[in-house]
């Protein structure tokens, strides 16, 4: 009898510790994820910036510039500044949109919109995107543009 109260009284222990142990997995597989997709993200960032130091912020207005790798979604091109050094608030602050396909079924996307208090500079925002359409990651730098 005390054999069967020390087994269940073990097997209550060990079914309470199983839970933690698969929960703590599903946070190690979720930290790993965004721990993933950050660095892509980070790895995407840096392509971006290779791209600041050798094309002018003229070069998106006066031809289709692209981001090796990366395909046109939105092509708003990047507008000057007006007198005021604001951009015009109708078309939401031209943008340009890339998208490019990764591993593992996910996508980045990186965002450039032009900040008319400083000239030939944009906020870059790069966007990692799982299968579910859901960020996984989210990495935003402002870079000065090479001059003319």
């Amino acid at each position: 009898m005390e054999v069967v109260i020390s087994l269940l009284i073990i097997t209550i222990i060990f079914i309470s510790f199983f839970g933690m142990f698969v929960q703590s997995k599903k946070a190690n597989n979720n930290a790993e994820s965004i721990s993933d997709a950050t660095y892509l993200a980070q790895t995407e960032m840096e392509i971006v910036y290779k791209l600041s130091t050798e094309k002018s912020l003229s070069s998106f207005t006066t031809s289709s510039l692209s981001i090796p790798g990366y395909t046109l979604k939105n092509n708003k091109t990047i507008k000057t500044c007006d007198a005021t050094n604001r951009l015009d608030t109708t078309e939401y602050s031209s943008e340009i949109i890339f998208e490019k396909p990764l591993t593992d079924n996910k996508k980045s996307v990186v965002t450039i919109r032009p900040l008319c208090d400083f000239p030939d500079s944009t906020t870059i925002l790069i966007n990692i995107i799982d299968q579910n359409n859901t960020i996984k990651a989210t990495v935003e730098n402002v870079y000065v543009w090479k001059k003319d």
